[in-house]
Parts: C-alpha cells; structure tokens; sequence
C-alpha cells in the first residue's frame, strides 16, 4: 500500500496595524477566517495574538520577507468577544496617551496604541523628529494598563502606511499591501530611469519618493 503524504496548507494572517505573518497549518480555513497564533516576531512579546486570514496558497511558498508564526485555532465566538473588548480597550489606552503627552509637553504624535490578544504586551507608536525620554509617559501607562508596555517610533513611511491609502495608480499603497520592508529610495534611482525629477507622480501620500521606483532599477542598471 502507498502511504502518501499530507500536505499542509499555507495562509498569511493580517493583524495588528497592518502587521502581516505567515502560517502552515491543515485547518479548513477560508479567506476572512480569523485565527489565534503564537506571536513570535522580534518587535512582539511572545504570546497569542488573532488575526484574519487574508491569502491562501495552496502550493509554493510565502514571501522570504514574512516570519512564519504557529497557528493554535480558529477563533472562537468567545475570542471574538475579547478581540472586541481589547479594541475598546485600545482606543481607551489612545486617547489616555494623547492626553499625557499634552500633559507632559513632548514634541510627539501618538499614532496607534495595539493590544496582544493575550494582554501580555500593549505597544503604542508615535511619530517624532527626535528621540527624548518618556519614561514619565510609560510610568502613568503602568498605573491604568497591565502587562509590559513598550513605545516604539516610527517614521512617515510607516506613518502613512497605518491609513490604508492609495497610490496615483489608483491601487492601495504597497507598503499597506504586500511590502514588509522599506528599502531607501534616492533620486538615483530617478536618474537611472530618466524619469522628471519635477512631476508629482514620483511623490508618495507619505511626501517620500514612491517605493515602486525600487522595481524596476536592476533591469535599468
């Protein structure tokens, strides 16, 4: 008798802010599922997180850029319950942050404040031009927020990337749909492909050189 082999599904879970990981699993999983996973990512506490499936491959591999992260279990219509309370949670922990910093009088723009499914972890991002000491935010978090709490600044790319814009190619911006690293882009890559230095098109919703100039310029080279 031929024994033949299972073959495990892979799926790529969208979370967080746009976060994005990938998953093998052999669940009976559908585009819009949503699922609990092990958080294992560098800028992540260890600990369950849930997220919806947004891709299938049912052959192939996923993107070298993306981390693989262990799949637990469908979400439950329980876990659906405490998602919804951890955003409410959320938005209380925001609008607490905005109000401190006014408080405090630093130079900064609390962007997005993001809750682990487990509550182990709650990781807010703010935007600023330089780096200064707020650990006298951090304290008045511990006296209203459990769990370890970690800031963490971010640049206008990733700023824009949190609003799920779209492009003036009439698609959504890339770093909000497959891109999970920003590579630097120079006038460079401008001048190697010829292109007008002075048209807008060049010019992403973040105010930075669009990213799709980088497809391109090993073919131009």
């Amino acid at each position: 008798m031929v024994a033949f082999k299972r073959i495990a599904m892979i799926c790529e879970i969208t979370f967080g802010e746009g976060e994005r990981v990938g998953a093998i699993h052999e669940l009976p999983l559908q585009l819009g599922d949503w699922v609990i996973f092990e958080a294992q990512q560098v800028h992540l506490q260890k600990g369950q997180e849930i997220g919806k499936v947004t891709k299938l491959i049912k052959s192939g591999k996923l993107s070298t850029q993306l981390e693989v992260a262990p799949l637990i279990r469908k979400a439950t219509q329980q876990d659906m319950d405490e998602y919804k309370k951890i955003k409410e949670d959320e938005l209380r922990t925001f609008e607490f942050c905005k109000e401190k910093v006014k408080d405090f009088g630093f130079p900064i723009k609390v962007v997005t404040v993001h809750i682990q499914f487990d509550r182990t972890l709650t990781k807010i991002d703010f935007l600023g031009e330089k780096k200064i000491d707020l650990k006298p935010l951090i304290k008045e978090l511990t006296k209203v927020q459990k769990g370890r709490i970690e800031l963490h600044q971010i640049g206008i790319r990733d700023y824009a990337k949190r609003f799920h814009a779209y492009g003036v190619c009439g698609r959504p911006v890339c770093c909000d749909s497959f891109l999970t690293e920003f590579e630097p882009i120079t006038l460079d890559f401008v001048k190697l492909q010829h292109l007008s230095c002075g048209t807008s098109k060049l010019t992403g919703v973040c105010g930075r050189l669009v990213c799709c100039l980088a497809y391109e310029r090993k073919l131009y080279k």
